[in-house]
């Protein structure tokens, strides 16, 4: 697997090893654990203990209850899980929940901290990475209609990742779409190293701390 060399402020060449396609898997399933808990906990508070109905216009006219608010609130706390990968990277320093417990950290490509830019750019590209079939039935309902829309893009679902997949196993340092257009990659937090990484190299005449 390719690494990435990182030349830390004392001039320290430090080989750090990119996380595979594998662990990347991982975290992004446990990432999908916790969003699903998250919205499965907010249904059940919201349709289940407050009595939620669902039903804003009621006859076709708008009214104004606290069922309404509720609906409101819960469209609001489902942002979270839409925003996810978002706010817990740009919170985290480049990691999710399923990250941390994979011990991968995004950054970028020349192994310092990535920025709020790099983080959203990599959440726009998750639909492209991840979402393809869902993204897709917005393309097929018009062409082919409801039915065969949902059906195509069910199948489509059923690859979901695969774009993601692919990109990162050819890819050089192992980047997804998201990642390429962002000028980021994933990598392993806990690494074993030689005592030759403690080695400071020959300082060259040219050289600019």
């Amino acid at each position: 697997m390719q690494k990435l060399v990182i030349k830390t402020p004392l001039n320290v060449n430090v080989d750090v090893q990119h996380a595979g396609v594998g662990l990347r898997l991982v975290a992004f399933l446990l990432d999908l654990i916790f969003i699903y808990f998250y919205i499965w906990a907010l249904s059940y508070t919201f349709f289940d203990l407050f009595g939620v109905q669902g039903n804003i216009f009621d006859g076709g006219t708008l009214h104004y209850d606290v069922h309404v608010f509720l609906e409101i609130l819960f469209v609001i706390l489902l942002f979270p899980a839409l925003f996810y990968s978002l706010w817990t990277e740009f919170l985290f320093n480049g990691q999710t929940f399923g990250k941390m417990i994979c011990k991968i950290r995004v950054v970028k490509l020349n192994g310092y901290k990535a920025g709020f830019t790099e983080y959203f750019t990599r959440w726009i590209f998750r639909f492209v990475d991840f979402w393809t079939g869902s993204f897709m039935l917005l393309f097929f309902i018009p062409i082919f209609g409801l039915d065969t829309a949902m059906i195509l893009a069910a199948m489509m679902t059923m690859m979901t990742g695969i774009v993601a997949f692919i990109s990162i196993i050819r890819t050089r340092n192992s980047q997804r779409l998201g990642d390429i257009v962002a000028g980021t990659t994933v990598l392993k937090l806990r690494e074993k190293h030689s005592i030759d990484i403690t080695i400071l190299e020959e300082i060259q005449e040219t050289y600019i701390p």
